[in-house]
């Protein structure tokens, strides 16, 4: 449970641990600190696609294309989180009273690349340059197959209140 943010076959896993007074407590906070850790592991990914999209349409140099990257990037990470679940989760009552919780949060990284793909075509004007090159195609494939695959029953992410009563 000490271990940086990792990829592992596609998928984004994340540890945290926090202390409580009680065991809801320490829950809610081990997995709000497994989700920021997320969120700046999901803006990395975010950085490296608005590269590859800025390179294609050579937009280093528009300061309003930038801008308007920008805009996509601040959204994407809390629209791509709701896509990540608790895999594990423990809770240990330590001997000062206090309780301990662990958590292994996981994102598939097709979330992250759905949401971005999702916020850059309700730009219209990132979406006319960017839709013929292979990045762009590569972001509609995985979203499709994301899609796709959520259709043919898939699991949902779990509620807060899920992981807190049975997230374990």
């Amino acid at each position: 449970y000490e271990s940086e943010p990792r990829t592992a076959d596609g998928k984004l896993l994340v540890t945290a641990q926090a202390v409580g007074a009680n065991q809801t407590i320490a829950e809610s906070l081990a997995i709000n600190q497994a989700r920021q850790a997320m969120a700046l592991s999901i803006d990395a990914r975010v950085d490296v696609l608005q590269r590859n999209f800025q390179e294609q349409i050579e937009a280093a140099d528009d300061l309003r294309l930038l801008q308007r990257f920008q805009d996509v990037n601040a959204v994407v990470a809390s629209y791509a989180l709701h896509g990540s679940v608790v895999k594990r989760k423990e809770t240990y009552v330590e001997p000062t009273g206090y309780y301990k919780t662990f958590v292994l949060m996981e994102l598939d990284d097709r979330f992250v690349d759905s949401a971005y793909h999702d916020r850059l075509k309700q730009v219209e004007e990132l979406e006319t340059r960017l839709r013929s090159g292979e990045a762009w195609a590569e972001l509609e494939r995985r979203a499709l197959e994301l899609r796709q695959e959520r259709s043919r029953g898939g699991l949902p992410p779990m509620t807060d209140q899920e992981i807190l009563n049975n997230g374990g």
